[in-house]
Formats: C-alpha cells, structure tokens, sequence
C-alpha cells in the first residue's frame, strides 16, 4: 500500500512539474540610432626629408666599337672552343665561332654583315 502511495506521489510530482512555467516577455529595449559622421578629409604630412632631384644622365652619342674574344682550350679532352664578335660603328658586324671537338670535325662559322 505504501508503495502505491509513493508511486501516485511520483506521478503527481512528475504532471505538476512537466510544464515549464510562463513568464511575461521582456519589454523591448529601444536605443536611439547611431549618428554617423563623415570622417575629416586626410591630409598627408609634409616630408620629414628633401629628396634631391634626379637627372638622368647623359651618353655621348658616339657609334658603338668594341672587340670581344672568348676561348676554351681542353688539353685533357681534347675539345677547342672559340668565338669571338668585333663591330666598328653602325655600318659592320663581325661574328666567327670555332668548335673543334675531338670526336667530330672542326667547324668554323663566319657572320659577316654589312650595312651600306
């Protein structure tokens, strides 16, 4: 009998506290908008340095001249390369290269221009 009790107590305690209580919804809080501004115009600061003024310089206007030579003698292989490129002003271009490799044959090749 007291088992049936303490089972109804249990029952009667579990429907009372199945829902949960109901309160009243919070009021709405309502805060002004904010006020925005436009920002202050930038107004860079003025160099803490003087950058000296660059001048780009000046070449003398003269036709190119120059003479190049190049050379590569192996003694322990065998292989004898050379090339070299000379131009006198504007008008002439010379180029000769020299392979003369052990296992091939020598070739020489000659370019030759100019311009009249």
């Amino acid at each position: 009998m007291s088992f049936k009790v303490a089972v109804l107590a249990c029952v009667v305690v579990v429907a009372l506290c199945d829902k949960a209580p109901v309160h009243a919804p919070h009021p709405p809080v309502y805060t002004p908008r904010p006020a925005y501004h436009a920002p202050a115009p930038y107004h860079a600061p003025e160099p803490a340095y003087h950058a000296h003024a660059h001048h780009e310089p000046e070449y003398p206007d003269v036709p190119p001249k120059y003479n190049y030579n190049y050379g590569v003698a192996d003694s322990y292989s065998g292989a004898n390369f050379a090339a070299s490129e000379s131009r006198d002003e504007y008008n002439s271009f010379d180029t000769q290269l020299d392979l003369d490799h052990p296992e091939s044959e020598f070739y020489k090749i000659i370019l030759q221009i100019l311009t009249i």
